[in-house]
């Protein structure tokens, strides 16, 4: 990655892949970044000393903010409870912390400890002693102070526990001067770190503007081209579309156990704009018709735009489908594949 001027512009070329960065580069070299460095997992901090040492925390605080800056939607990868306390510095209400909002072995003790009934609990404490102690509780557990222990799990396995990673992560988006920037606009701040939907089929219709022809037999041809991608995206949003050599985000290559994944809108975003979210500073993205080629149908991450040849062929929605597919699993540095 070369960074040219002061903060101006972002120039990523990556070894191996040709291709010219006007932005589609450098969303999908953040992408990259934020799944892959080992800073997240499981929807909050993961706690690694050997990434303490090395400020990696740090680091992804700082490229962070250099994302915001550039456009990209963010990580978008922490629940809303660490979100709003990286932006707001508030403590959760623990009543308001849910067990899916906890690391694994933490959620199953909460959840043990809740069922646990006057006959159980004692075997239940000697199997979820080893996740209690870590929260300061030194209580043997009884059924009088049960909840008194789950609300010190969640407190600790939460946030306490990963105070390491995020104050490095804060001092990372400080370094930038972002942080007190993303605190003026708080809502939209905790929006950009927070886990969030993936885009519907209708934000994507509605991003990409088609660029019809004036000719009144072209734009009718051009219309059903459009109605097959609202068509085709509708069926991705009910998780009807997928396939053997998607590998998802979560890092399970389904090519190599030859499952099929389902497609989402994320794989479709990643492969079109090198994102799985719209970006900040684009407003629209195009839909193009080269009614002259019988070529297949390409990308510009990005302009962005998508322009469909061969329209005649891809008047069926089976063609057009396949097309699609190609374009998400096989788009040269991109796909999903």
């Amino acid at each position: 990655m070369r960074e040219t001027g002061s903060c101006s512009q972002l120039n990523v070329i990556f070894v191996g892949e040709e291709g010219v960065d006007a932005g589609g580069l450098t969303r999908d070299f953040f992408s990259l970044l934020f799944k892959t460095t080992g800073v997240f997992d499981n929807e909050n901090f993961s706690v690694r000393a050997d990434l303490l040492k090395k400020k990696t925390y740090h680091i992804l605080g700082r490229i962070t903010a250099k994302a915001i800056i550039f456009g990209h939607p963010g990580p978008r990868c922490l629940n809303a409870h660490i979100a709003n306390y990286i932006i707001n510095s508030k403590e959760p209400d623990i009543a308001s912390v849910q067990i899916r909002d906890l690391p694994g072995d933490a959620a199953a003790a909460v959840q043990q400890i809740q069922d646990s009934t006057q006959d159980t609990i004692s075997d239940v404490f000697n199997g979820v002693l080893s996740v209690l102690e870590p929260t300061g509780f030194s209580k043997k557990l009884s059924m009088e102070n049960k909840m008194a222990a789950v609300d010190a799990i969640k407190a600790h396995y939460l946030l306490y526990r990963i105070m390491g990673p995020l104050t490095q992560f804060q001092e990372g988006l400080h370094s930038q001067g972002l942080l007190e920037t993303l605190r003026t606009f708080p809502d939209e701040a905790v929006s950009i770190l927070a886990v969030s939907d993936l885009p519907s089929a209708e934000d994507l219709m509605k991003f990409y503007v088609p660029q019809y022809s004036s000719d009144h037999v072209k734009k009718d041809l051009e219309e059903r081209v459009v109605y097959n991608l609202d068509r085709f995206l509708k069926k991705i949003e009910k998780n009807k579309v997928s396939s053997v050599w998607i590998n998802p985000m979560n890092d399970v290559d389904n090519a190599t156990l030859e499952v099929p994944a389902s497609i989402n809108t994320g794989h479709v975003l990643q492969s079109l704009i090198g994102c799985q979210r719209l970006p900040r500073n684009l407003e629209r993205g195009y839909l193009e018709f080269d009614h002259d080629s019988k070529n297949l149908s390409t990308i510009n991450t990005c302009l962005p735009s998508i322009t469909f040849p061969n329209i005649e062929e891809i008047q069926s929605y089976e063609n057009f489908h396949t097309e699609m597919l190609r374009l998400i699993i096989e788009s040269y540095g991109f796909g999903c594949a």
